[in-house]
C-alpha cells in the first residue's frame, strides 16, 4: 500500500524498546510459571488415572488448586499481551516513521499500516513481515534499501510467529473437547507446547526491537555528526619556483 510519502522528524525509540523488552521478558517468566504449573496438573491427573489418591477428596483438592493456579496465571497473561501489543504496536510505528525522518522514500506501508496489518485476517501472515523487513533496511542503507537483502533474523522472527499462531488456532479449535482424563492429559501437553512456542517468538522478537532501535540510534548519530573539516583544503596553496 504505498502511499504519498510525509515528512517525519526522529524520535528516539529507546524508551519504547525498554517497555517492550520489559514486557516481553515478564511474559517469558509467566510463560515458564506456566509451564511448571500445567505439568503438575498432568501429573495430577496421571497420579488420579493410576488411582495413586487416598480419596476423591485429596483428588479434588490438589486438582481444584492447580487449576486454580493455571487459570490465574492465564488471566494475568491476557493483561501481559494486551500491554504488550500496545507498546510493540507504538514502538513498530515509530521505528516506522523514523526511517522516513532518515531520508527513505518508496516504502510499501505507511507506519499506521506496519502496525495494522496485524488485526487484518490473512493479510497478517505476510503483510507484516514486509512492512517490519522494508523498516530494517531502510534503517541500514535509508537511500539504498531495495538493493538490500532481509537478514535471517526477521525470517526466524516471523517463521516462530507463524508457528505459534498456527498452534495457538489449532488449540482453540480443539479446546473444550477433551472429557476423559486421557485427553485432559494429551491437552496439557499441548498447551505446554504452546507456551513454549511462544517463549520463542517472544525472544526472537526482543532480538529485533534490540537490533533495530539500535540501528536506528546508530544510523540518527552519524546524520546528526557533521563531517571533519578538511584542514589541509584551508590552506592557501604555495607556488614555489
Amino acid at each position: 500500500m504505498r502511499t504519498t510519502e510525509q515528512r517525519q522528524e526522529f524520535r528516539s525509540p529507546q524508551a519504547l524498546r525498554t517497555a517492550v523488552i520489559s514486557l516481553l521478558v515478564v511474559m517469558s517468566v509467566v510463560s515458564v510459571l506456566t509451564i511448571v504449573t500445567m505439568a503438575l496438573l498432568q501429573q495430577s491427573l496421571q497420579q488420579f488415572e493410576s488411582h495413586q489418591f487416598e480419596s476423591a477428596q485429596a483428588i479434588r483438592s490438589v486438582l481444584t488448586s492447580r487449576g486454580r493456579m493455571q487459570a490465574a496465571l492465564s488471566g494475568l497473561q491476557l493483561l501481559l499481551i494486551v500491554a504488550t501489543y500496545v507498546a510493540s504496536g507504538m514502538w513498530i510505528y515509530r521505528v516506522a516513521c523514523n526511517v522516513r525522518a532518515f531520508g527513505a522514500r518508496g516504502l510499501d506501508d505507511t507506519p499506521g499500516w506496519a502496525v495494522g496489518w496485524y488485526a487484518i485476517p490473512f493479510m497478517n501472515l505476510q503483510r507484516p513481515f514486509r512492512a517490519m523487513e522494508q523498516i530494517w533496511l531502510a534503517s541500514q542503507s535509508p537511500l539504498g534499501w531495495q538493493k538490500l537483502a532481509a537478514p535471517l533474523l526477521l525470517r526466524l522472527w516471523w517463521g516462530s510467529w507463524l508457528v505459534m499462531c498456527f498452534h495457538g488456532a489449532f488449540v482453540m479449535r480443539t479446546f473444550g473437547s477433551h472429557h476423559t482424563v486421557p485427553e485432559m492429559i494429551s491437552s496439557e501437553s499441548t498447551l505446554m507446547l504452546g507456551q513454549a512456542l511462544e517463549i520463542i517468538a517472544r525472544l526472537c522478537f526482543l532480538v529485533v526491537v534490540i537490533r533495530l532501535t539500535r540501528m536506528q540510534i546508530e544510523q540518527h548519530e552519524r546524520a546528526a555528526t557533521p563531517p571533519p573539516l578538511n584542514i589541509m583544503a584551508k590552506l592557501p596553496s604555495v607556488v614555489t619556483s
